[in-house]
């Protein structure tokens, strides 16, 4: 960081003479970001410290400021500042001059509403009804309007011109509330050829599906104070995080603060992790160990912005150990992930996963995602081994065909047959009181166990938390008439 910069110099000169923040700064930002919560108040926090800290840099040195005892920027009123004109002290109205108090408005309201209230539930006076009723009310109602009109006409309508002026904070020189902490300069985009380039950079994009990578805060605003002296801004998307740690094993810790670079591994060492996890996971089964790893390398995918091939392998790797070990919320969370994926860069196992989707929209009865996920399908897609079981077993299922949902389940392709196994025992309970309300007096246990493709342990255990009723002692017949009591049970 060189010292001596002086008052002259511009703001872009003194932030490139800054080689790194200093740890008060640092901790200046976090502490701001941590305070906001909404969209809003990130963008807010993020434009005042940005115009903040290149005020900081034109005057002097950074370290040379007290960044602890800095004020946090305000956030309590960024509602109210975007939305109050520029005028202190003063509310918007439309088409009125002098605002009138709250009280007087509510005490004319109440006070007519009361003579109403009075004039129609008090019986008339003796002195006549003509005197003291009709007429006198005529008069009363004739006054009141004329003051009214008196005091509209009175009141000078303002200018519509000099109403948006106010509101965009031109008449007393005010600016946007994103420049409230600005510098001294009051650097806002304001000619047109700044507006020319911030429209340029951003007409790429428009009609584009892909979605825009997401930004470390504290990165983008020290790369902002080190924009170039044109005052041009920076395309904040295409900064990222570029990692330079070699370990292969790495702890996943949730990120509570901008990632350092020496903590982040790049795409080379995170192949090399990828294929140790498979390795371990192969010779020891550890799902633990196995997917906190796993989450770790996707964590440091993110963090560097990668989002292709190798990042669709990742998150398929994960999602297939996530099946065999029953882990409902890491495969919905890899599936999802997958399904941008795809959408972006594409992948040989697309099909695959799209029937994996939709049996997994079958086990939380999902229906809407599963009629929106057949609408995707194209009928070359349906072609497709897995995708074509997974529509036959949506039917079955939706049909109440168990006979054809249990064939489906013995011939499941590649590991569909792992989240089947999810939702199979659900659908047995459900089969086996279609048979007990079907079948009288009884059915063979052996019949039952071959339609619910079943072994004899598996049966018995639905069968003794129910308490189903077998016609013999070697239990080889289900009585089903007896076992309708305990339908409720099963």
């Amino acid at each position: 960081m060189l010292a001596g910069v002086t008052a002259g110099q511009s703001a872009a000169s003194a932030a490139n003479a800054s080689s790194d923040w200093p740890d008060s700064l640092k901790r200046y930002v976090t502490r701001s970001f941590e305070r906001a919560v909404t969209d809003v108040e990130k963008n807010r926090v993020q434009s005042v410290l940005r115009e903040k800290i290149t005020a900081a840099a034109a005057v002097g040195p950074l370290a040379l400021r007290d960044w602890d005892a800095e004020p946090l920027p305000n956030l309590a009123g960024s509602l109210a500042d975007r939305t109050a004109p520029a005028g202190a002290g003063h509310s918007p109205m439309r088409g009125r001059g002098r605002p009138r108090p709250a009280s007087q408005s509510a005490g004319r309201y109440f006070r007519g509403r009361s003579r109403s209230r009075s004039r129609s539930r008090s019986p008339p006076e003796r002195g006549g009804y003509g005197r003291t009723g009709r007429g006198a009310r005529r008069r009363r109602n004739s006054s009141s309007g004329s003051s009214r009109d008196d005091e509209h006409r009175t009141t000078p309508r303002k200018n519509k011109n000099s109403r948006l002026e106010k509101k965009r904070g031109r008449k007393d020189g005010k600016a946007h509330f994103y420049s409230l902490n600005g510098s001294a300069g009051g650097a806002t985009i304001s000619t047109s050829e700044q507006l020319q380039k911030r429209a340029s950079r951003f007409a790429g994009d428009r009609g584009s599906s892909r979605p825009r990578p997401r930004l470390q805060l504290q990165s983008v605003l020290q790369s902002s104070v080190t924009a170039g002296e044109d005052g041009e801004e920076l395309d904040w998307s295409s900064l990222h995080i570029v990692g330079t740690c070699q370990d292969l094993e790495k702890r996943f810790l949730r990120l509570t603060a901008a990632p350092e670079a020496s903590s982040v591994r790049p795409p080379d060492v995170l192949r090399r992790s990828l294929e140790l996890v498979k390795a371990k996971w192969k010779k020891t089964q550890d799902y633990h160990n196995a997917c906190d790893q796993l989450k770790s390398i996707r964590q440091d995918l993110t963090v560097q912005g990668i989002r292709d091939q190798f990042t669709v392998h990742v998150y398929e790797t994960h999602a297939r150990i996530a099946l065999e070990k029953k882990d409902h919320t890491e495969f919905n969370q890899c599936q999802t992930q997958l399904k941008a994926l795809y959408r972006e860069v594409g992948g040989v196992n697309r099909l695959e996963f799209t029937a994996y989707r939709l049996l997994y929209f079958i086990f939380t009865k999902a229906i809407t995602d599963i009629t929106t996920t057949l609408a995707t399908l194209t009928d070359e897609d349906k072609r497709d081994e897995s995708v074509k079981h997974a529509l036959q077993v949506r039917t079955a299922w939706s049909h109440g065909n168990f006979v054809r949902f249990f064939r489906l389940y013995q011939v499941a392709p590649k590991m569909s047959g792992f989240l089947m196994d999810w939702f199979v025992e659900r659908e047995r309970k459900e089969a086996l009181r279609k048979v007990i309300k079907t079948y009288r007096p009884g059915v063979d246990v052996a019949f039952v166990c071959g339609a619910l493709a079943c072994t004899r342990p598996q049966f018995e255990a639905l069968a003794a938390p129910a308490g189903l009723v077998f016609s013999d002692v070697g239990r080889a017949q289900l009585d089903c008439k007896a076992s309708m009591a305990c339908l409720a049970a099963l």
